[in-house]
């Protein structure tokens, strides 16, 4: 039967040289990757051997007791015991000195609580909107503005203020940008409306 098979791939390789060339690179490639696992098949109890001596081979470090009773080679980490529950493991983790958690000073800024904002962060972000409070709490008076006159007619009123007339529903801008709406024109004076407050805004009294 082998010589058969001999004299087929001779002919086959007599015909096609070519191909006979690539099967015989494809097997020399085979070989090479296959040759290593069939020779850890061909001999399991020589490998097995040789991996169960070659810890006994390796230098063992110098080992540094361990909270627990557990030894741990110094500067290195050592595998430990097959049976070792997770309990007794947790316990001596909890035990072990080098793994408690390192308290932050007094004063210091580790000391703060990690998931409320720094209190000077607070304060810029309330800043703005306390100038803001603070501007819309400050009178007409205080902002500059200056009631020359009122003209109450029949059909129309009108104010002056600072050099400026207005009517009413008209817009009215201090010079720090707040803006006033005007309400009501009186002989006395006007009301002017912002951000739902009302302040009254008089004529000057006259010099005694």
């Amino acid at each position: 039967m082998s010589q058969r098979i001999l004299k087929k791939l001779r002919r086959e390789a007599a015909a096609n040289p070519k191909k006979a060339a690539i099967l015989g690179m494809l097997s020399l490639a085979a070989l090479y990757f296959w040759a290593p696992l069939v020779r850890q098949w061909t001999a399991p109890g020589q490998n097995a051997a040789s991996s169960a001596a070659a810890p006994a081979v390796m230098p063992v470090a110098s080992a540094a007791p361990m909270a627990g009773g557990i030894m741990t080679p110094a500067g290195a980490a050592a595998p430990l015991p097959a049976n070792l529950h997770w309990r007794e493991l947790a316990a001596a983790i909890d035990r072990d000195p080098r793994m408690q958690p390192v308290k932050p000073k007094q004063g210091s800024n580790a000391a703060r609580d990690p998931f409320v904002a720094p209190q000077a962060a607070v304060a810029e972000e309330l800043g703005p909107a306390t100038e803001e409070l603070a501007e819309e709490a400050k009178t007409p008076d205080e902002l500059g503005l200056v009631l020359s006159s009122t003209i109450v007619g029949a059909t129309r009123r009108t104010a002056v203020v600072n050099g400026k007339v207005y009517g009413p529903g008209r817009e009215l801008r201090a010079g720090d940008g707040v803006v006033f709406v005007v309400k009501q024109i009186e002989p006395w004076g006007i009301v002017l409306e912002r951000a739902g407050r009302r302040f009254d805004l008089a004529l000057p009294k006259p010099a005694p």
